[in-house]
């Protein structure tokens, strides 16, 4: 079973910036066919760069958006941040629980690992996995997710379904191996 659950701080990046950065976009573009055509001129060098530069930065944003997620395949947590994956197989898995994010950034200084404004994120619920692996990943995970997704060993991240996401990892962990009791020891 595969699954994707898009991590809601880049969809609301690309939200909130697509119209910001296509419309001066679309208008550069349009200057620097239609201004050399009507004036017989040359194309204005500055106004096709900023068009050209507002189109990229646009396509970063979407790209960013579509291809960032967490979700469930084949027994792993696969995380995917544009062409870099992590998949930490299910056994790594400690807990998993639904929290608003307000219980991980209460914090001023925690805050600013927050996009802005902070304040919106702040009753938002997101999924906390805690990880029991080894060091040398947590420390990927952390430079590919940054601080606003990595607590610690606790990865933090906003999707739009909570709930099914965490039905979807606690469906497909292992069952814990049962604990070995001791008898009683005599002296």
């Amino acid at each position: 079973m595969t699954s994707h659950h898009a991590i809601l701080y880049d969809v609301e990046r690309w939200r909130g910036w697509r119209t910001w950065l296509l419309f001066p976009a679309t208008v550069c573009l349009l200057v620097s066919v239609f201004v050399p055509t009507l004036k017989g001129g040359q194309v204005p060098q500055l106004t096709s760069l900023t068009g050209a530069f507002l189109f990229a930065l646009a396509a970063s944003f979407w790209t960013r958006q579509r291809f960032t997620y967490v979700g469930v395949e084949d027994g792993d947590l696969v995380i995917r941040v544009f062409l870099m994956r992590q998949r930490i197989p299910l056994s790594e898995v400690r807990s998993v629980k639904i929290a608003r994010l307000a219980s991980r950034f209460a914090r001023p200084e925690r805050q600013r690992a927050l996009p802005r404004p902070a304040h919106r994120w702040l009753q938002r619920e997101a999924v906390i996995v805690r990880l029991e692996t080894e060091p040398q990943r947590l420390v990927r995970l952390t430079r590919m997710l940054g601080a606003r997704c990595m607590d610690g060993r606790d990865l933090v991240v906003p999707v739009s379904d909570p709930q099914r996401f965490v039905a979807e990892i606690e469906e497909a962990r292992p069952e814990p191996a049962p604990a070995v009791r001791r008898g009683r020891r005599r002296r």
